[in-house]
């Protein structure tokens, strides 16, 4: 997301293309270290895998309000706050390409890849969930033994 937050800028603001580029990426990154700060406070009582949970779900929200918004406001909205849902994660390269190569495919259609974009974050929870169900499953089985 954060490599079209300066588009998302220019048209929802109406500015300049130079101005989009270095004011975009600039909101992106202070919602991202924002969330990095919130977590770094919490001085470890905020439960990680609870704070990435709620992070991939906020991140959901903002690719589909980013992919179905017809008001460029809120599509720069969820871009600024997918900032936010990312600062307890680390961004991988597949996502941005993946969503370039279904954007240019489906005739330069930006939301048509941010909409493809929504499987990064879905992964994150389904991956979340899975790990917290094991991980349960493995603390039980360790009680009825004893």
């Amino acid at each position: 997301m954060a490599q079209w937050a300066s588009a998302y800028t220019e048209s929802a603001l109406g500015i300049a293309k130079n101005a989009g580029d270095i004011l975009g990426p600039c909101l992106f990154a202070v919602a991202q270290g924002m969330s990095r700060t919130v977590y770094g406070k919490s001085d470890g009582k905020m439960d990680l895998k609870r704070f990435m949970l709620v992070s991939g779900g906020l991140c959901l929200i903002c690719y589909l309000l980013v992919a179905f918004s017809p008001i460029p406001a809120m599509g720069l909205i969820g871009c600024i706050l997918c900032g936010f849902s990312v600062g307890i994660m680390w961004p991988g390269a597949i996502g941005p390409g993946l969503v370039g190569a279904i954007s240019q495919n489906a005739g330069d259609n930006l939301k048509a890849g941010m909409l493809a974009g929504c499987i990064f974050p879905a992964v994150l929870i389904a991956s979340i969930l899975l790990m917290g169900r094991n991980y349960f499953a493995g603390t039980t089985a360790l009680h009825r033994e004893d």
